[in-house]
């Protein structure tokens, strides 16, 4: 890399099918996540609002939320709705994404690194990884990709599980990088 410090220069001359890959590995482990969040969670969020009855809303916000207050057939859709976008709503799924995101590009680049075999890196020698640890890598970014995929479609995807794929990737890097190191 020069001495100027460009790193478009860098991306544009040295680095431009590593930096590809990393966004489209990046972008496909993410997308399932977006298809829920603006498509599927308004769906999901429907179907559960609409299945419990207005008796059953005001039972459950009295009792077990312990809401106090006129709590009544007139204004319990409204009230109850908005309790579920408050406990269950998207903002939740912001923090685990731009963690998934971070990981995901550091894991991505490495491994990627690795496959390609490229004279110009922006880990190595910092961070490497062997052929073993760059398929477990890989095995553990297939199956978060799949379970997403899987979740995001049955209308199942939680910001539980965006953290649970964070944590498998990361243990597998960990774990990995030090059989790198060995």
């Amino acid at each position: 890399m020069s001495g100027t410090g460009d790193i478009s220069q860098f991306l544009s001359k040295n680095y431009v099918v590593e930096a590809i890959l990393v966004i489209v590995l990046t972008i496909l482990l993410l997308y399932p996540i977006f298809q829920y969040v603006f498509i599927g969670w308004r769906n999901n969020r429907q179907a559960i609002v609409s299945i419990i009855d207005d008796r059953a809303k005001i039972t459950y916000l009295k009792k077990i939320r312990k809401l106090e207050g006129d709590i009544n057939r007139q204004n319990v859709k409204k009230i109850f709705d908005a309790f579920y976008v408050r406990r269950f709503g998207r903002r939740r799924f912001i923090i685990p994404t731009i963690i998934l995101f971070i990981i995901s590009l550091i894991l991505t680049s490495v491994v990627v690194e690795f496959f390609l075999k490229g004279e110009n890196f922006i880990w190595k020698p910092t961070l490497a990884v062997n052929g073993v640890a760059a398929a477990a890598l890989a095995g553990a970014y297939m199956w978060v990709v799949g379970d997403f995929i899987s979740r995001a479609r049955r209308l199942d995807l939680s910001p539980a599980d965006v953290s649970a794929g964070s944590l498998r990737l990361t243990i597998a890097a960990l774990l990995d990088c030090r059989l790198a190191r060995s």
